[in-house]
């Protein structure tokens, strides 16, 4: 399971890596024609929305896999390291809770979105919205593997995980 993990969040990085690129290039040639040209690109500023919204959703999940994301642990760094796991173990219970909630409350949002389209480009929403999805079923599959390896660390069956 690690393996496959350690397999998609490559993937995820490339494609974050290219839709970052894509944006940038994107808002220069959009720039220059505008400005320079004097003419516009009129599906450009969809694209680098959408683009956007894929960098970022795809971006939040390596975040989760890397344990690089805002947290407030003021509280749970005073606790002892046993006590910490457990308050680890919960919140990524909390966590895989509500984005498989979410997975399955957004399946229907793009099935329903997949008739309706963009405004320039005329693709189907869907495939904006397949987004969260994705990232959700990233980070769920990130949390099953950490939640294992806090368990079997808790329960003294293991070594400790080093990031």
């Amino acid at each position: 399971m690690r393996k496959l993990c350690d397999i998609l969040y490559r993937i995820t990085g490339v494609i974050v890596v290219t839709l970052m690129i894509e944006i940038i290039l994107m808002t220069f040639l959009q720039v220059f024609t505008r400005y320079i040209i004097n003419a516009s690109i009129p599906w450009a500023q969809e694209l680098i929305v959408y683009s956007m919204v894929w960098m970022v959703l795809l971006g939040c999940s390596m975040g989760m896999r890397k344990h690089e994301v805002a947290c407030m642990d003021l509280l749970i760094g005073k606790l002892p390291p046993k006590g910490q796991k457990i308050i680890r173990i919960i919140n990524n219970l909390i966590l895989v809770s509500f984005l498989t909630v979410l997975l399955f409350i957004n399946k229907d949002a793009v099935a329903n979105a997949m008739s309706r389209l963009s405004g320039m480009m005329r693709i189907p929403m869907g495939y904006v919205n397949l987004s969260l999805s994705i990232s959700c079923a990233l980070t769920v599959l990130y949390l099953a593997v950490d939640l294992y390896d806090d368990f079997i660390s808790l329960l003294g069956k293991g070594e400790e995980k080093t990031e």
